[in-house]
């Protein structure tokens, strides 16, 4: 039997979401300069991250963010550490649909936090202000598209919601690469003037559906594959 266990286990840790202890959500005591301990783990995480080891580097990014609210030292986490962490669990999190749920809330903490923290501006020409920025940029965007995607063009609350976030990534567009900001700008408040969705919406919303419904085709025919295979092996260990 203890194989059979040992493939239902593998299938379900598969087909898991990443869900984030409840200490990452909580606020840290951030200092001007990282603690030894916090340095150390932060540079391991950034090296597999920049190698496009992001699932390797998440669980160091999040034990970096526990670490941080339980120190309060004259070091602990700097300002930049703590936005780099979040930002390599987020790009974790972006990486599969079913973490839509945990991004929409890490998201909004870490957009929340930043207003905090800039509220005196930007310093623009700095390391830090760079990655202030980025932030408000990517993942206001990127949570500006869930929450219009999941409002499905009926939620105004939602839709207007959307609006507020890709505002502010609005503000800190700086060349045509950011563009794509204004895009998603237009989507949103096109919707919220109850007009059609656009001409280039149109087509990706068309071939998203019919993605999906493939994906889902498939899906039924795998499990339906794996659940025959669990059906045998249990067969055969029955007979043990």
């Amino acid at each position: 039997m203890s194989k059979v266990l040992a493939l239902l286990v593998a299938m379900q840790l598969l087909a898991s979401a990443l869900t984030l202890p409840r200490g990452v959500y909580k606020n840290a005591y951030i200092t001007p300069e990282s603690a030894y301990p916090i340095y150390k783990q932060m540079r391991e995480a950034k090296t597999l991250f920049l190698k496009g080891n992001v699932k390797e580097a998440t669980p160091i990014f999040i034990k970096v963010l526990l670490k941080s609210k339980r120190l309060k030292t004259e070091k602990n986490i700097d300002q930049y550490d703590y936005l780099y962490a979040h930002h390599g669990i987020l790009t974790a999190l972006k990486m599969d649909e079913k973490n839509e749920k945990e991004y929409i809330k890490l998201s909004k903490k870490i957009l929340s936090y930043l207003d905090k923290s800039t509220k005196r501006g930007i310093w623009e020409e700095g390391e830090l202000g760079q990655f202030q920025m980025k932030m408000y940029r990517t993942v206001g965007n990127s949570l500006a598209l869930l929450l219009y995607k999941s409002s499905e063009r009926k939620d105004k609350k939602k839709m207007k919601e959307a609006l507020k976030y890709i505002k502010k990534a609005e503000k800190y567009i700086r060349s045509d690469k950011d563009f794509y900001i204004k895009d998603t700008k237009e989507k949103i408040t096109n919707a919220i003037a109850g007009n059609s969705p656009l001409k280039s919406e149109e087509k990706k919303l068309k071939i998203t559906k019919r993605m999906k419904s493939k994906d889902e085709l498939k899906k039924g025919f795998q499990n339906s594959l794996k659940s025959e295979r669990i059906t045998k092996d249990m067969k055969k260990t029955s007979k043990i």
